[in-house]
This record gives structure tokens, sequence and C-alpha cells, in this order.
């Protein structure tokens, strides 16, 4: 029986092994979850109609200051906002990607903040993983893959803030699979 012996180049294709195939299980359920349409009603008509429009219009910046108005201070009611802002984003994703991206990266921006990561640490999440599945869908990475890149560095940089290692986990293997499709095109 033959004896094995790890060279150097064996062990570094086992690791790169290892990495693809914890990637690829990481991976999955948020690429899978990308291509299937949002099944939450009508998040854009919850909107208040301010932040609505803003969200059409695909103006991350009025979509920030609506949230910002509309919260009144409220670290609650700004995660609150950026949840429904993000959901109604995902929802359009098909129709106006660019606007989506947009509206997405202003919901992220709105829960970067500690107070509102500390006040609602759920709605913190359910904003940066509804992020990732707008970055990472064929969508936005073909429509416009430098906003598509600039939303995963900042969901990814609000993700790692959370703290939740099985969040950044999840943004951080989206991300990758972003950037090696952007590569791609």
């Amino acid at each position: 029986m033959p004896t094995l012996r790890p060279t150097l180049r064996g062990l570094l294709f086992a690791g790169a092994a290892l990495v693809a195939g914890t990637a690829s299980v990481l991976v999955a359920p948020v690429v899978a979850q990308a291509q299937q349409p949002p099944s939450q009603g009508n998040a854009m008509a919850a909107l208040p109609p301010a932040l609505r429009a803003a969200v059409t219009a695909g103006n991350g910046q009025a979509v920030s200051q609506a949230i910002n108005v509309l919260s009144g201070g409220s670290p609650q009611r700004a995660a609150g906002l950026a949840d429904q802002v993000v959901r109604a984003a995902e929802q359009m994703l098909a129709t106006n990607p660019q606007a989506a991206i947009a509206a997405a990266g202003a919901a992220v921006e709105a829960v970067r903040n500690a107070p509102v990561q500390t006040s609602s640490p759920q709605q913190t999440q359910s904003v940066v993983t509804t992020a990732a599945r707008i970055f990472v869908s064929p969508a936005a990475i073909q429509t416009s893959p430098t906003q598509a890149a600039a939303l995963a560095t900042a969901t990814l940089q609000v993700a790692i803030t959370t703290n939740n290692s099985a969040t950044v986990a999840t943004v951080a293997q989206a991300a990758v699979a972003t950037a090696e499709r952007i590569v791609q095109n």
C-alpha cells in the first residue's frame, strides 16, 4: 500500500476545494432566493407616499431624507422604514434594477448607525440579508455592476458591525459571488 505524502501543491489544492465547497453551500441559498420573486404582498403600496415616490424614482438621497424625516429621530422607526424600503426594492428588482439598488443602498445606510442596530437588531439583519439578495441577483449585476459592487461593500460593512457571524458569512459569500460574476461579465 502506497504511503501518502502531503505536498504543498496537494495541500493548497485541498484547501481551495474545501473553500470552494463551503462557499457554494453558503451562497446557494442566497442566490436561489435572489432568483425567486418575493412572496410578501405588495411592499411598495405599504410605503408612505413620499418614501414610495423616492424609491420608485431610484433616488437614494431622497430615500435617505424621507427615512430621516418620517422616523422623527426614532431608531426603531428608521429601522422599520429601512426594512420596508429594502423589501419594496426587492420587489421592483425585475422591473427597475437601478432604482432597486439605489433604494437598497439607502436602506443599508439607514441601519448603519449604532443606535438603529442596537434598538432593532432583527430589522437590521433583515435589511442586510435582503440587500444581499438584491446585489447578488443577475438583474442587478447585469444592469449596474458598479452599483451592485458598491451595495455589496456597504452591506458587508454593516453586516460586520452587527457581530452576527452567520449574517456576516452569508453576506460575505454573496459579495464574493457578486464579484466573481462582475469579473466574468
